[in-house]
């Protein structure tokens, strides 16, 4: 559902989403695939684009760990030729990487809510994301097996799990991708 303004938006939302914090846009698993809601906005392209990576995990798999699924929405939010080099986060990141504040993959694994996500789960799911899709070909090789064994209702595990088990030094190749991340 697109609204044409915030005002509108605001006042579907107070009415119809009681229980839901507000957010500029939203996915909501409403029987069947789920619907988004957002309004004409300058940053709209970038709503949809995040609002619609969730919609298409839920129509794609039976389930995907919490910090997937709001990194991939956070990575996909960017346009296509920003999201390597591009995203807001990635400076931060590449401090952190260079003294030593690695994210945790296992805490964020131990997330199991939005409301429980953080500012900084985000900008650490967003890392593992792009680590995982750009730093590692071993680790691209284990999310894809990982979502495969989703998709085929095998119980797939942790994450953080697999990596290890694959990239024993797993979070100093996490760390070496940022550092030297460049075009």
């Amino acid at each position: 559902y697109l609204f044409h303004d915030q005002r509108t938006y605001r006042r579907y939302f107070s009415q119809h989403l009681i229980d839901v914090p507000y957010r500029r846009a939203l996915y909501l698993k409403k029987g069947g695939p789920g619907i988004v809601l957002a309004y004409v906005s300058p940053q709209l392209p970038v709503d949809l684009r995040h609002e619609c990576t969730h919609a298409l995990l839920h129509a794609s798999l039976p389930m995907v760990p919490l910090w997937l699924y709001e990194g991939l929405a956070e990575y996909f939010e960017i346009a296509p030729d920003k999201r390597v080099y591009d995203n807001p986060y990635l400076s931060t990141v590449r401090w952190n990487a260079r003294l030593g504040m690695l994210p945790k993959l296992e805490k964020l694994e131990g997330k199991t809510g939005v409301s429980s996500m953080s500012g900084s789960d985000y900008r650490n799911a967003w890392a593992w994301t792009h680590f995982i899709l750009h730093g590692s070909p071993e680790a691209h090789q284990e999310l894809v097996k990982f979502l495969e064994d989703i998709s085929a209702s095998t119980p797939p595990g942790l994450l953080s799990q697999r990596l290890r088990q694959r990239l024993p030094d797993v979070e100093r190749k996490l760390a070496a991708h940022f550092r030297g991340l460049k075009r």
